[in-house]
């Protein structure tokens, strides 16, 4: 009897224990992100590593989570995360909303909700639409490219797969790019005399298997249309860590399938750390903007290789800083950067608040010389050990060349997103009408090219300006994300990193303007899902619906942060969050009351 009392009493102490909030803030996102890492694997290793092993038809029928008709299952989840957030802002107010048993009970639907978002966006595209879960296309550039970066630097890819390919699966009038002049030739005048000489014999043979598993894979004509792209593009950081990790490895369709797994791994590790630091309800919301978010999708780049690790040291790095681990941050951040370059833009607004303290108080406080220090020694390790293989320091000079001849900021791609492709759009909502335009997107930009710089211009100042009233976090997604949108205008699937716009809110969200302004980011989010389900034109959605809804966020946001940190300064408030940050809600508080996150300049 006496021993039965001890069992009930360690129970009953565990499950206090269990149901405790800070129990509750660490189980809740393990479980959820484990889950997803979990299911996606057992779908992996169920169906993909055997291409005979494929789900069937009819298992396919009625499955709500996985066969949903994708756009429409990814604006089912921005409607959610939208009426959610709307609802906190409106029922906070009421006494009835902090019932504890209402709040387990949100927490578990938006738990669900990011679950199941969470493996459509990871599966379902990949692994039910199309023939093979990975994605063979950007495989191909993305796994041989750092693979043999060596041998084919970022011009031959081509022409040596068409040396080992001849006429087994290209015709001599096949028409591909010549990355050497970026021009599309026929495949008969490709020069591929040298590609021979540039491999030992061991290497010609691995890489002349690795292209024919390729071609197996994707198929001869897939492959035909990977070849008329525009070849590997990674810095040369990108391709010695991903060709490092792919030399581990035979190209193969299980060992493809499984590589897909280390970006969707790492995520989910990265949405993790964001829940630890932002908090539970912030950091799902956070996750649940990326899984649904209108511009990425995982359609382009996703279950690839090595293809999201800049977005997981980015989101980690501002999870750093929000925990004041600034060296950590300077790490994480540095490393996005070296990466994939455009990362940097989000650490302009710290070089920029570093600089202003020191001429202001002739002192730069503690926090800001751990960043800037491990920063700059990450990009010094980085930029040495990018220059330790290949052709040394050349590999740099040859990406920058890369990058000049590649000048997607001077071109306008379909899946373009940013401030200056709303300075080409006709008119035109569906791709017949695109034809009936009596000026293509690039002569209507350069007629209006003055009125763009002039807008782009004065929202990146502004967003700097404003910045030096905002804590870290707040200032970092603000300057990176409106110099991101404003002057680079890249392909659209690397404004996955629009979901940290999330986390600039995470001072506020207890405030009058903070869930309403999530609201309108979720909202704008939503309009381009309608538009993927209304139009499905890629061209319209990227250069012209999300492009718009986000300038007209940005300005607002801009213009409402100008007004309540100039109020805050009237009163005598040194900004936001100085040295005394405001309260957050219970249900958005993290686990430490220390302030983090930096703090403003007076």
């Amino acid at each position: 009897m006496v021993r039965l009392r001890r069992v009930v009493g360690v129970a009953e102490s565990w499950s206090r224990r269990i149901a405790s909030p800070s129990c509750v803030r660490t189980l809740v996102p393990l479980f959820v992100f484990g889950a997803i890492a979990l299911s996606v694997a057992g779908l992996v290793f169920t169906y993909e590593l055997d291409p005979k092993s494929r789900l069937p038809e009819s298992r396919l029928t009625g499955h709500w989570v996985l066969d949903f008709n994708g756009h429409w299952a990814f604006a089912t989840g921005a409607l959610i995360a939208l009426v959610g957030v709307l609802g906190y802002a409106i029922a906070r107010h009421f006494a009835w909303f902090r019932c504890p048993a209402l709040q387990r009970g949100l927490l578990v639907v938006l738990s669900m909700t990011v679950f199941a978002s969470g493996v459509h966006f990871f599966y379902s595209e990949h692994g039910i639409k199309r023939p093979n879960f990975a994605h063979g296309y950007d495989a191909y550039h993305y796994l041989l490219g750092p693979k043999y970066y060596r041998e084919l630097s970022y011009d031959d890819l081509y022409n040596c797969t068409a040396a080992v390919l001849n006429r087994r699966g290209l015709k001599p009038n096949d028409r591909v790019r010549d990355l050497h002049t970026y021009l599309h030739v026929r495949v008969d005048r490709l020069d591929t005399s040298y590609c021979r000489d540039r491999f030992s014999k061991a290497r010609w043979e691995e890489w002349g298997r690795d292209v024919r598993a390729i071609r197996k894979f994707m198929g001869a004509r897939r492959l035909r249309r990977a070849m008329g792209d525009r070849g590997y593009n990674g810095s040369p950081l990108h391709a010695l860590l991903a060709g490092s990790l792919g030399q581990t490895f035979e190209v193969s369709h299980a060992n493809l399938a499984k590589a897909a797994l280390l970006d969707i791994f790492a995520l989910c590790l990265m949405m993790l750390v964001v829940c630890r630091s932002f908090g539970l309800r912030l950091g799902l919301i956070f996750a649940l903007f990326f899984f649904v978010n209108a511009a990425d999708g995982f359609f382009v780049i996703g279950t690839s290789w090595f293809r999201y690790i800049w977005m997981v040291a980015l989101g980690a790095g501002l999870a750093c800083m929000r925990r004041n681990a600034y060296a950590l941050a300077g790490i994480l951040l540095a490393t996005s950067a070296l990466l994939n370059v455009f990362p940097a833009v989000f650490s302009l607004a710290v070089v920029l608040k570093a600089g202003h303290v020191v001429i202001i108080r002739r002192h730069l406080p503690r926090r800001y010389k751990r960043f800037l220090a491990a920063a700059a020694l990450t990009t010094v390790f980085g930029l040495g050990a990018a220059s330790s293989f290949a052709r040394g320091i050349t590999n740099h000079v040859e990406f920058a060349e890369n990058l000049q001849k590649h000048d997607v900021i001077g071109r306008f791609p379909g899946f373009g997103t940013g401030l200056k492709y709303l300075f080409g759009y006709c008119g035109h909502k569906l791709k017949e009408e695109r034809k009936n335009c009596d000026e293509n997107e690039r002569q209507r930009f350069e007629r209006l090219e003055p009125f763009y710089w002039g807008l782009a211009a004065a929202m990146v100042l502004w967003a700097w300006v404003l910045a030096l009233r905002l804590d870290d976090i707040e200032a970092s997604v603000l300057v990176g994300f409106t110099t991101f949108f404003c002057l680079l205008g890249t392909t659209g699937y690397y404004f996955c990193a629009a979901a940290v716009v999330i986390l600039m809110w995470h001072r506020r969200i207890r405030s009058r303007s903070g869930p309403w302004f999530l609201a309108l980011f979720l909202l704008a989010n939503l309009v381009a899902q309608w538009a993927w389900i209304d139009s499905g034109y890629f061209r319209f959605v990227h250069n012209t619906v999300i492009s718009g809804v986000w300038t007209a966020f940005l300005i607002l946001t801009l213009a409402w942060l100008t007004i309540e940190t100039r109020l805050k300064s009237r009163r005598g408030s040194t900004g936001v969050g100085i040295s005394r940050p405001p309260r957050q809600h219970a249900h958005f508080r993290n686990d430490s009351t220390k302030p983090r996150g930096g703090t403003s300049v007076p």
